[in-house]
């Protein structure tokens, strides 16, 4: 038999439709994977962008992509979902806005710089009272070193550029966050007006029991008077850490060393301590040496 050759006249319209739709199809296929990888392509290199600009923070607060960049920033935070890196990281951003504050020239408009410090500042301290207990103590002695770091800042800024209605306030702030003695105060001085919004009729509800066992941990003096929820915040009882400064902040310029060595839990005014075998007054009573003083050990 004689093999036919079927040319194109010989097909039937049917099959050159289902040629053309397949070819069409195939090229909607083909364009719609180009598209998604350059989708993908532009994600990656928008999120490294953030990352890169998050991170290394190239631009001063004067430069036209500064916007961009605390956008970035900010950006970064809320992607971030572990809660003690989170903190941390606020506490970088925070640094950061100080340090914009204090290189700042003098012709520049110090009330966004001072408004910028102040939210971050406000945040930090939030998300650092949402850690896990284990880890609080260490950033809230990091948040107290920022705090006094940036009174000496804010001290040179009044000094150089007058004091205004938004640099008194925000001291005013800073010396309210020192002087607060528990959690909750010091959440509270961070954003008053959060804290205003917040607050809700007391209610007495009963779930321990007087006999509720504390001998782990006993509450003598002013922590015998202290409510539950000044020192377990968001309902959280179990891992509550027993280190002073997991709750309080440290004055500014205060001797290093335990708590326990001068203090009691009756009040932070009674201070008494063994000098037995030390020489190095200054370190506890430099501000009261007198004028024009030896220099050398008081003893």
């Amino acid at each position: 038999m004689r093999s036919m050759k079927i040319t194109s006249k010989d097909r039937k319209p049917n099959d050159r439709r289902s040629s053309l739709l397949r070819l069409v199809e195939a090229g909607w296929m083909k364009a719609t994977l180009l598209f998604l990888s350059a989708v993908i392509v532009i994600v990656v290199l928008l999120a490294g962008g953030v990352i890169l600009l998050a991170d290394n923070h190239p631009f001063a607060a004067n430069h036209p992509l500064y916007r961009l960049q605390f956008a970035a920033e900010s950006l970064r935070l809320e992607l971030t979902f572990d809660k003690t890196r989170r903190a941390e990281m606020a506490l970088v951003l925070a640094g950061r806005r100080l340090e914009e504050l204090e290189t700042a020239s003098l012709n520049e408009n110090h009330a966004q710089y001072i408004g910028r410090l102040d939210a971050d500042l406000s945040l930090a301290v939030k998300l650092i009272f949402e850690t896990p207990l284990e880890e609080r103590g260490r950033l809230v002695d990091r948040l107290n070193l920022f705090i006094q770091r940036a009174e000496s800042v804010l001290a040179q800024v009044a000094g150089q550029r007058g004091h205004s209605a938004g640099l008194i306030a925000l001291l005013e702030k800073l010396a309210t966050l020192l002087e607060a003695t528990t959690p909750s105060q010091i959440v509270a001085a961070a954003d008053p007006e959060a804290a205003a919004q917040s607050r809700i009729e007391a209610e007495t509800v009963l779930f321990i029991g007087d006999d509720f066992d504390h001998s782990f941990y006993p509450l003598s003096g002013a922590h015998a008077e202290a409510a539950c929820v000044d020192c377990h915040l968001e309902g959280q009882y179990a891992g509550t850490s027993g280190e002073c400064l997991a709750c309080h902040l440290s004055p500014r310029e205060h001797y290093a060393g335990e708590c326990l060595a001068c203090h009691a839990t009756t009040s932070w005014d009674e201070v008494t301590f063994d000098h037995t075998g030390l020489t190095n007054c200054g370190s506890c009573h430099l501000e009261e040496t007198p004028l024009q003083h030896y220099p050398g050990q008081c003893s």
